[in-house]
């Protein structure tokens, strides 16, 4: 596995970035008057796994934005402007060239400041459960994408699995559940942290717009106000009205996000029966139809589930092809592509429903034959 990496960056006429490793011990500072923004990703790359970014703003400068959207990086923000003397303080035992590398570096520091005591918790628990070996991937997971660390556990050692582990568990059916419930959760965190990116963005662009439109105002005030600045007076007033409803989506979209990812993390870490809908990304035993009256046959024998769970009559033509279990005997957590359900419960719907199921055909067929 690459080095996980916490860069902190400096941007300005002269930009600079300063990397740490994971334990905070400084690797490299450098700057430039000819860094743009494709120069320091190619540079940060090249030298290993970049988790976080750190700034000495609390606000994160567009730069900054930008860079970690492109290296799929989380950022931290001081609780204020770091002040010069303590950016001195930090840096003092490091050979900086300049005020910028120094500043780059303090960023750093303080984020490594920040995840030290998260670091060191990881730690610990990978030791109680001998799993320290997983500790690189589970270390990435909680710091770039902010889940549990039993839950990153749990996502680390799937991805650890030796070839021969990965096809015994394409043959176990709750393991492809789980399979599906990791795709899930690393489709939320990717989401949602792209998601907070570009709402910061477009906060910072609202912001500019604004500033630009007071000086337009301010123009007018003054009486240099023509049909040019009138334009862009009314150019500026919708962009920044587009950029509100945008944000507004992107906030909705990000709560929402929020509550998926809590909801499948959650999953991932209980003993839950995942229940596929029709079109889910993967199959499982079990299938959710809810209305049954507008399903085919022919579909549902393609998917061949074990047990169909639904709600209300059960089609005629239908009755005797698979096994039905009412939905409504069960608790069921609704996801968008699945539904979860005890375990135990469905289980033991499932083999009573076998049963009753084996009964009926045996009472037919020897009636049938006397």
């Amino acid at each position: 596995m690459r080095e996980l990496l916490i860069v902190g960056i400096d941007p300005g006429a002269t930009t600079a970035y300063a990397v740490f490793d994971i334990n905070g011990k400084f690797m490299l500072a450098s700057s430039s008057k000819e860094f743009d923004l494709n120069t320091v990703v190619r540079q940060v790359i090249a030298i290993g796994d970049p988790v976080i970014i750190g700034t000495d703003r609390m606000k994160s400068p567009e730069y900054v934005l930008k860079l970690a959207t492109k290296l799929g990086c989380r950022i931290y923000n001081p609780s204020y402007d770091l002040k010069v003397g303590e950016k001195i303080a930090a840096t003092r035992s490091l050979k900086l060239r300049n005020d910028h590398e120094r500043d780059a570096a303090a960023s750093a520091i303080y984020a490594f400041r920040d995840c030290r005591a998260l670091l060191e918790k990881a730690d610990k628990f990978l030791e109680r459960e001998s799993k320290h070996h997983l500790a690189g991937e589970v270390k990435r997971l909680v710091l770039l994408d902010e889940i549990s660390i039993r839950a990153a556990i749990e996502l680390a050692e799937y991805e650890d699995e030796t070839p021969a582990q990965a096809e015994h568990h394409e043959k176990v059916i709750i393991n492809d559940e789980l399979v599906f419930l990791r795709s899930e959760l690393r489709k939320y965190i990717k989401a949602n942290r792209q998601l907070k990116l570009s709402s910061q963005l477009l906060e910072l662009q609202k912001e500019k717009a604004l500033k630009g439109m007071a000086t337009v105002e301010k123009s007018a005030k003054s009486g240099k106000f023509d049909q040019r600045l009138k334009q862009l007076l009314s150019f500026r007033e919708t962009r920044i009205a587009r950029m509100q409803s945008q944000l507004d989506s992107a906030k909705k979209e990000n709560e929402r996000l929020g509550r998926e990812l809590e909801k499948v993390e959650m999953l991932v870490l209980v003993e839950k029966a995942i229940i596929a809908k029709p079109g889910a990304p993967i199959a499982t035993e079990y299938l959710f139809v809810g209305d049954l009256q507008n399903a085919s046959r022919e579909r549902l024998q393609k998917l061949k589930p074990k047990a169909i769970l639904h709600y209300g009559p059960v089609p005629p033509g239908l009755k005797n092809a698979f096994i039905f279990i009412n939905a409504s005997q069960l608790k069921l957590e609704e996801h968008d592509h699945f539904v979860a359900a005890d375990k135990k419960e469905l289980d033991e719907l499932v083999k009573k429903s076998d049963l009753l199921a084996r009964i009926i055909s045996s009472y037919r067929s020897e009636r049938h034959t006397s």
